[in-house]
């Protein structure tokens, strides 16, 4: 066996033992001893052809999210690599482990005058938990064997991506070796819980009035919550709601109200998509917040001074319920969310706009899909909606960005035999378009475009609307249809422009047995006009209108 195939033998079973158990590979020949080594490994890992690198990056993303494992990723050198940075620092800020391996020249080729040379080493340094440098030279395999188990490690244990960059000398095409392949996974240790705190016992007891917060988070473990707990579950939570419409909530005025503010909040999971949460949340002086997760450190965005405990969810549940006496709080609540029920079904939902499709096509989804949506008003609307408990949802809210919204579901379809849907815009779903250039598209996936010609977000929220010159380079009107993009990739095509047409489609939309786009094109005037009576109808919201 020659040292190269050897060393990367070495590294490979690394990756294999942590979990690894899909790679995704960019075509070109610097990186053939990678590929070279991981076809030879294909009992055990699954790998994916991608051409386009900032889509495989997102493609790796939604593997990753699907399988609740690291993904590899893995390139050629040059500006190929720099193509997954956005999935990068998406996988960051959603702590989704990637191991990025980009092959690389030789030190000596490097600000050399060469073909495909940039300084690689470290180029994610920002963006990653670990940046690894493998030798140029193979004379040790135990240093490629421990750079192998340590990224794979930095990814588990950080939950978020590592990059290896490693550098290949032209003669890596002769003498190759292939070896089996031996496994033996490491299995991580068992969570292990903390004590509740008295302190926390206590902020239960005193508290009159309690916000349960649940972040982001891509487990479908439901808790029981106390009935007198009120609770705003986010829409990429997957967790039960207790307030159901909370996120219209707080677009009404009552929400301005000091009663309203709470006194305790405990949080968990990540992120939240709701703006309005955090605005409102930092209205609460001196806000006790207590975070429960094994982290020991998380971000402040509600500018609390958040206590972060490793309490088991259940336990800190049954304190609540033996602890926590008031009900005036919760009522209050419920009075909202029932008023806002009442203000919002009262809208014609039978007439033609973004959002109304929007809530038809969503209520029609089968119970075990997985619905993905890309950022802008996708994620937003749904968020506004009561969220159905037996589908689970995703998005790409670490960055927030559009750029890989499509390559994600991809991805995720690609590793579950569950129907994936795909709620996106037209400015995401061009953007990613390259996320359909797949050798086999997965036959459990189904997108839905809303197209409104062009970012139509920036009509909706406030600031951009008041500047007219700015908004046609905010909102970049196009006036293309996703019939012909449909055609060139192969893939079955559906297209409504009234509430009928959508009826009609969604029949054969949702039958499909292989990959079918539906665009729905819509005006943004009557896009604009519906979802301004959507928060004309919740100013008339009080709790204490019974």
């Amino acid at each position: 066996m020659s040292n190269l195939s050897q060393c990367l033998h070495a590294f490979v079973t690394q990756l294999l033992n942590g979990g690894v158990k899909h790679v995704v590979i960019n075509p070109g020949s610097r990186n053939f001893p990678l590929i070279k080594t991981l076809v030879d490994a294909n009992k055990f890992v699954q790998l994916h052809s991608c051409v386009d690198e900032r889509s495989a990056g997102f493609m790796a993303l939604g593997l990753a999210q699907s399988t609740n494992s690291p993904v590899g990723l893995c390139c050629t050198s040059g500006t190929a690599g720099l193509n997954y940075y956005p999935a990068i620092a998406e996988a960051l800020y959603s702590e989704t482990p990637l191991i990025v391996l980009t092959a690389d020249r030789p030190p000596e080729s490097i600000d050399n005058w060469e073909g495909q040379c940039i300084r690689q080493e470290n180029v994610f340094a920002q963006h990653v938990h670990a940046s690894f440098q493998t030798p140029s030279s193979f004379e040790n395999s135990d240093t490629f064997r421990s750079i192998g188990d340590s990224s794979v490690s930095q990814a588990l244990r950080h939950k978020g991506p590592v990059h290896v960059n490693m550098p290949f000398n032209e003669t890596f095409y002769s003498d190759w070796v292939s070896k089996d392949f031996s496994v033996e996974p490491t299995f991580a240790p068992q969570t292990s819980y903390d004590a509740i705190p008295d302190e926390l016992a206590n902020d239960i007891q005193k508290s009159k009035k309690i916000l349960w917060v649940n972040g982001a988070d891509n487990t479908l473990e439901q808790d029981k919550y106390p009935n007198q707990l009120v609770v705003f579950s986010d829409v990429i939570s997957n967790k039960t709601e207790g307030i159901t419409y909370w996120e219209s909530i707080l677009l009404t005025e009552e929400i301005e109200r000091e009663d309203v503010l709470p006194d305790l909040l405990i949080t968990t999971g990540k992120y939240v998509v709701s703006k309005r949460l955090r605005t409102f949340l930092r209205k609460a002086n001196a806000l006790t917040h207590w975070h429960l997760s094994e982290d020991r450190e998380i971000p402040t965005p509600f500018h609390t001074a958040p206590r972060i405990v490793n309490c088991e969810v259940k336990h800190v549940l049954d304190q609540i319920e033996h602890l926590y006496t008031s009900t005036e709080y919760k009522m209050k609540f419920v009075a909202l969310n029932n008023q806002v029920n009442k203000a919002t079904q009262a809208l014609n939902w039978e007439s033609y706009s973004e959002f109304s499709v929007f809530q038809k096509v969503y209520q029609t989804l089968p119970d075990n899909a997985i619905l993905h949506m890309s950022n802008s008003m996708p994620v937003r609307y749904v968020g506004l909606l009561s969220k159905r408990e037996t589908i689970q949802h995703a998005a790409n809210r670490g960055t927030s960005g559009i750029d890989g919204c499509t390559s994600t579901a991809v991805g995720y379809a690609k590793a579950t035999d569950k129907p994936v849907f795909l709620f996106t815009g037209d400015l995401a779903f061009l953007y990613d378009v390259n996320a359909l250039w797949q050798q086999e598209i997965p036959k459990n996936l189904k997108i839905v475009v809303f197209n409104n010609h062009g970012g139509g977000i920036f009509e909706l929220i406030e600031g951009p609307n008041k500047y007219g010159d700015t908004l046609p380079f905010q909102t970049t009107d196009h006036g293309l249809t996703m019939e012909h993009i449909s055609l060139h990739f192969s893939i079955d095509y559906l297209h409504a422009t009234s509430m009928i047409e959508v009826e009609k489609c969604l029949d054969v939309f949702l039958s499909a047995t292989k990959p079918v786009i539906l665009e729905v094109q819509t005006q943004r005037s009557e896009n604009n006009a519906f979802f301004e009576s959507y928060k004309k109808a919740l100013q008339i919201v009080s709790h204490d209108d019974k």
